[in-house]
């Protein structure tokens, strides 16, 4: 086999492994859903001046998404509700 005909069948090995694991992180983000109970401990933890990071090591949330949360989300009367975005 020639070395140009190996170095496509290479290539094409690579893209479906890329396509593969590109699948399989969308399955699971779409399993690592933040629930509304999540939010609303995120919430209260905040509230009480927990830090971030110890919300994150508490709920094992990544950070950031802490950070998300708490920009996006507030408790009106013990219930989570979406903020107006500017």
């Amino acid at each position: 086999m020639s070395k140009f005909m190996n170095a496509l069948l290479v290539a094409r090995k690579a893209d479906e492994v890329r396509e593969k694991e590109a699948k399989n992180a969308a399955d699971r983000s779409l399993k690592k859903r933040v629930t509304d109970e999540q939010i609303k401990k995120i919430i209260e933890l905040d509230i009480a001046e927990v830090k971030r990071a110890q919300i994150a090591q508490r709920t094992q949330i990544n950070a950031h998404t802490i950070y998300n949360i708490l920009r996006r989300y507030s408790l009106v009367d013990g219930k989570v509700v979406l903020n107006e975005r500017d």
